[in-house]
């Protein structure tokens, strides 16, 4: 038998991601005032595509993924909302590829391609105003259905998401310009790439938590067979 406490799993991811943290900006600190970059100190950017917090953000949201996987799975067949645990489940997995395979930069690459750069912010807003209909319209039952401190931690989630949200729009300011006077575009790092990605980090770790306290809580018993034909 495995025993986790929702305490000590999320205590470890957090140092975890101070540690990164702290890489990544001593990292940034360093290129920043001397201009030069220390060999082997790029798989602690958070600014570039292949690194070590990228592939933590992606195992962290895997991890949400089996846990409501796990979640789902553990429900009856009969429980009205067994689906929007699994659906749930399939987002975070998805979230998960795109952290690595960086799907939505492609995406987004095709629609500057598609508009010809023009109301590409006007697009994206749609996009994640019709995410917000969709949730708000299948998802508000099983929202209010769910205990008050799970709530609070998806909200606490989402409110460091709206900061990272925020704190991107700052760093990523010139390279818009960038795209609307040249149509291509640029990516540069800098501290504020650091938090940013920090932010989502600490976002999973919040839900990681409410996930796994929600387990505990809810669920008794959780059992996987493996049958040998």
């Amino acid at each position: 038998m495995i025993v986790l406490s929702p305490k000590r799993v999320t205590l470890v991811l957090l140092l975890i991601a101070i540690a990164l943290a702290g890489l990544g900006v001593l990292r940034d600190v360093y290129l920043q005032l001397s201009g030069t970059r220390l060999k082997y100190s790029s798989i602690f950017s958070f600014s570039d595509r292949v690194n070590i917090p990228t592939w933590y953000a992606a195992s962290l949201l895997l991890l949400c993924a089996v846990l409501l996987l796990a979640i789902a799975w553990s429900q009856q067949p009969s429980d009205r909302f067994r689906y929007h645990w699994g659906g749930l489940a399939v987002i975070f997995f998805a979230l998960s590829i795109d952290e690595v395979a960086e799907l939505n930069l492609k995406f987004k690459k095709f629609l500057f391609i598609a508009s010809n750069y023009q109301d590409i912010k006007y697009i994206l807003l749609g996009l994640a105003l019709a995410a917000i209909a969709f949730f708000a319209i299948f998802y508000r039952q099983f929202m209010l259905h769910l205990p008050r401190n799970m709530l609070a931690s998806l909200g606490l989630t989402a409110s460091l998401y709206i900061m990272a949200a925020i704190t991107d729009r700052f760093d990523k300011r010139d390279a818009w310009n960038h795209v609307e006077t040249y149509g291509t575009w640029r990516s540069g790092g800098s501290v504020l790439t650091t938090v940013d990605e920090s932010l989502e980090l600490l976002g999973i770790i919040v839900l990681v938590y409410a996930l796994l306290k929600y387990m505990s809580t809810y669920i008794k018993e959780l059992n996987i067979q493996f049958r040998s034909r």
